[in-house]
């Protein structure tokens, strides 16, 4: 008698090359801001980061950094089985919005009447709000995407304008 018996094993065997890079989404913040960056945690890594600039722990998965210039931090990853890293950069934006101009039409107020007043920025606006007191509890223009206010002046006046910009805000 004979016995054909047979068996197959597979086995997939995946081979991680040393120190790959890897790139985390960029982050935007204002001047002065912190923000978290880095990966989730993983049980029996362990972690560096570097530059030690501005950084909350060098040794953990998600410090907070507050980097005053646009900086490039990079995350060494070491595993059991591989080493990766990882870099994420922090491009901090000004809080000042640079005004080139403030047009008013007409220059001259004799009396009560209706004005504009028109701005226009060097930055990338994402809103205008005008108002007629600094706490801005109320607003003089129903869009907010409108740099020109309409205005009907009866005595002297104060206006206030907050722009925001794509990332920071000002007064």
């Amino acid at each position: 008698q004979s016995c054909d018996i047979s068996d197959t094993v597979v086995q997939k065997i995946k081979i991680l090359p040393d120190n790959q890079i890897g790139y985390l989404d960029t982050i935007h913040i204002c001047y002065g801001e912190s923000v978290e960056i880095g990966r989730e945690y993983h049980s029996g890594a362990t972690y560096f980061w570097e530059p030690n600039y501005n950084i909350s722990n060098t040794g953990i998965a998600n410090p907070a950094v507050y980097p005053l210039k646009d900086t490039t931090y990079t995350l060494h990853v070491s595993t059991i089985d591989c080493n990766k890293d990882w870099k994420q950069t922090i491009i901090v934006h000004n809080n000042f919005i640079n005004i080139d101009s403030i047009v008013t039409s007409p220059n001259t107020i004799c009396s009560e009447q209706d004005i504009e007043i028109t701005v226009y920025a060097d930055d990338e606006i994402a809103s205008y709000i005008w108002s007629s007191n600094a706490f801005f509890t109320n607003y003089l223009t129903s869009s907010i995407e409108n740099r020109t206010l309409k205005f009907h002046i009866t005595q002297d006046t104060t206006l206030y304008l907050k722009l925001k910009g794509k990332y920071c805000d000002t007064e």
